[in-house]
């Protein structure tokens, strides 16, 4: 894709320079800063009210452009708070006729929608984003093959290329008002972050195949809800942050309540679900008991058709929060394609939790009952056992013993747990109990250190 940006300005405003050309004049009109009309009209013609006025520009931008940087300052600069304002937004040298080819329309008939709040929600700014953000992953494919080394058991895994990451990257820029950018800083918290990274490479496969992970649920990822409202700072910016805190907040309940997961891309779902009758949802090489939508605003038609066929063959697809009301950018009913055989539950952390237990492997509890919720684990199974790590996610804890802490950690399954040390050698038996198809192990966890576990059958 080339590097490009397209420009909007108010009339007269913006100073010519080379490698840059004016396609398209709009007389805006704003009734309380809403957008209530539009006009387009030919840009050689004088304007009557030239107050009202904005010019679009697209600009070839010299090779060696940081695209991450470019992205960046796109969300920075991002809405027209005053007419003294100019918006800058990625764009591609053919951008009007692929947009034309995808939705049999012209860009520059909506165009306004994507800069002025309109009164009601407008399906042009999604499918700018939707278009943009398969347009930089696609030309990022095509450049990028190299993998990027990770560490499977400590981190995030193995062999992730360069093109998935960059494609997540793209949808998770275009799809906050603040991602991962500010000053170099993560805004985000980098727990969604390295789950969005784990999603992808174990969906590809990307992974190494002789360490299978457990993972059962499959969490929608709410990205392209952000899209909706991805307008005038001053009219969408508490929307945006508070679906930037709904997301780290369903990564951090679900982590923290020791209910590992997976994130879905609907931009990735078009090309990795597996349509089945099975009870269970395929996507690429991974497969999931229970699917969760957390207050997502709206959804792909290609993701309710595979849900709708998830939830027809006996699978459990959970609704956390609001109900989508849009699908593809257009406001639309959800019970008009399935909702009958649906869970719905509050966006809360204890109905989340709740509803989800049955789905869980790995409980942690301290010796007097309450949720080890500074513990996170990984499951992996490899050469006939199961091979669990916790880690301390917290830097300060306040625990009973400052030095370390009695925890029961309760397994779905009847095994022989062995504790393993850094070399993944056996170090120990632990002490455990077996009933009810469940085991409880008994040990203790400082605040510095991981525990690595052998569970043998």
């Amino acid at each position: 894709m080339s590097h490009c940006v397209l420009i909007i300005a108010p009339y007269k405003s913006f100073k010519r320079r080379k490698n840059i050309e004016r396609i398209a004049r709009y007389e805006i009109t704003l009734n309380d800063g809403y957008l209530s009309n539009y006009l387009q009209f030919t840009i050689d013609v004088k304007p009557k009210n030239p107050e009202y006025t904005w010019d679009v520009y697209i600009e070839t931008l010299d090779e060696g452009v940081n695209i991450y940087d470019l992205l960046s300052k796109t969300q920075q600069n991002h809405g027209l708070s005053t007419t003294k304002d100019l918006l800058v937004l990625p764009f591609a040298e053919d951008f009007l006729e692929t947009y034309q080819y995808q939705y049999e329309m012209d860009f520059l008939d909506t165009l306004p929608e994507l800069v002025w709040e309109p009164i009601l929600l407008s399906s042009a700014r999604y499918y700018f984003y939707n278009h943009i953000c398969d347009r930089f992953a696609f030309d990022n494919e095509q450049q990028s093959k190299e993998p990027i080394p990770l560490n499977i058991v400590t981190g995030t895994n193995t062999n992730l290329y360069n093109q998935t990451r960059f494609a997540f990257d793209c949808m998770r820029i275009m799809g906050a008002s603040k991602t991962i950018f500010d000053e170099n800083e993560l805004l985000y918290s980098n727990h969604v972050t390295e789950k969005e990274i784990q999603s992808i490479s174990q969906q590809y496969g990307l992974v190494d195949q002789a360490h299978k992970p457990i993972v059962r649920v499959a969490v929608l990822h709410p990205l392209e809800s952000f899209w909706m409202y991805l307008g005038p700072n001053d009219m969408t910016s508490r929307i945006r942050q508070e679906l930037e805190t709904d997301l780290t907040n369903i990564t951090d309940w679900l982590l923290f309540g020791q209910i590992d997961f997976n994130f879905i891309s609907e931009e990735l779902l078009s090309d990795l679900y597996v349509k089945t009758s099975e009870k269970t949802f395929h996507v690429g090489h991974m497969i999931y008991d229970v699917v969760l939508i957390p207050n997502c605003k709206s959804l792909r038609s290609h993701t309710v058709n595979a849900l709708a066929c998830f939830a027809k063959h006996g699978g459990k697809v959970v609704f956390a929060g609001e109900l989508p009301e849009y699908i593809d950018g257009i406001e639309a009913r959800l019970s008009d394609y399935f909702l009958a055989d649906c869970t719905f539950t509050p966006f809360a952390r204890s109905s989340v939790l709740n509803t989800l237990s049955e789905y869980q492997d790995i409980r942690i509890i301290t010796d007097h009952g309450f949720d080890a919720d500074w513990l996170t684990y990984k499951l992996i199974e490899t050469n006939n056992r199961r091979i669990l790590e916790i880690t301390c996610q917290e830097e300060e804890l306040n625990l009973t013993n400052p030095n370390v802490e009695n925890i029961i950690i309760t397994v779905s399954g009847l095994y022989i747990p062995t504790l393993l040390d850094f070399q993944f050698e056996p170090k120990e038996q632990l002490y455990h109990k077996q009933d009810s198809n469940k085991t409880k192990i008994f040990t203790q966890i400082s605040k510095h250190e991981s525990l690595v576990i052998s569970l043998h059958r």
